[in-house]
């Protein structure tokens, strides 16, 4: 389930309420959390009978301790559900928090394609960034500790179920994150349409990322505050994603 517009992150944890979930295990980053980027979306999830524990120790390019600490906190507060909120390495995260915990193992038991055994905790997620597309893709890259290699997780078991795309909260993005996570979006698109494994279907969703990036991109950059250019890059992002999600990416990506 996808939800769009302003509001959709709060319209999203009143969703989790109405599913039945009660304990939920809240992954993002201290700087959003101290930006009170949060804030009414706990107010929404407590003013709807959910508790919520809050993991915000994701770093950028997440390491497997960190997904083993916010899997532990989840079991710890007898959690139902995972809420992401966060970028790219945030909403990594928050799908191998959900695939650890029912597929315990380590991080070399996660190698391969389609290694898990078992669907993850259920998984909302609302990206605060336009580019990764890791809000509907199959995939995490997830850091080793020891050695800092970084790699790659595949499974179609972390494809969040429930998204929401919410401009709103993309708008204190600064301009040069806006223009580099807004390139990778870019990146992504052309990477899938050019892929041999590329269909009808994916190229239609890369050519509409690549117009909305290239009608909306300058517009979000000069104006955070334009929320009609935010929304679309939102949406970019979320093409790209799905495109490169079902033909993968090129070399620029090893």
């Amino acid at each position: 389930m996808v939800l769009k517009g302003e509001d959709s992150a709060l319209q999203l944890a009143e969703q989790l309420s109405v599913l039945g979930y009660r304990n939920v295990l809240l992954v993002t980053d201290q700087i959003l959390r101290e930006l009170g980027v949060l804030d009414e979306i706990v107010k929404t999830l407590q003013r709807n009978g959910v508790e919520v524990a809050i993991f915000d120790g994701v770093l950028p390019d997440p390491a497997f301790d960190q997904v083993q600490a916010g899997e532990k906190l989840y079991r710890e507060n007898n959690c139902d559900a995972v809420f992401g909120v966060g970028g790219g390495s945030v909403l990594d995260a928050a799908k191998m928090i959900s695939m650890l915990h029912t597929n315990p193992g380590e991080l070399k038991s996660f190698d391969g394609i389609q290694p898990c055994k078992h669907d993850g905790a259920p998984l909302f997620v609302v990206p605060t960034t336009a580019g990764t597309g890791s809000e509907i893709t199959l995939a995490a890259v997830i850091t080793d500790p020891v050695s800092h290699d970084k790699h790659p997780i595949v499974d179609s078991k972390m494809i969040p179920a429930y998204v929401a795309l919410d401009a709103k909260l993309m708008r204190g993005m600064p301009p040069a994150v806006t223009a580099a996570t807004g390139m990778d979006a870019l990146t992504h698109a052309v990477e899938s349409y050019l892929s041999r494994a590329s269909s009808a279907q994916t190229e239609v969703q890369a050519i509409a990322a690549v117009q909305l990036i290239f009608n909306n991109l300058v517009r979000a950059y000069r104006d955070g505050n334009d929320m009609e250019a935010r929304d679309a890059m939102a949406m970019a992002a979320f093409y790209a994603g799905a495109a490169f999600g079902k033909t993968s990416v090129g070399y620029v990506h090893g």
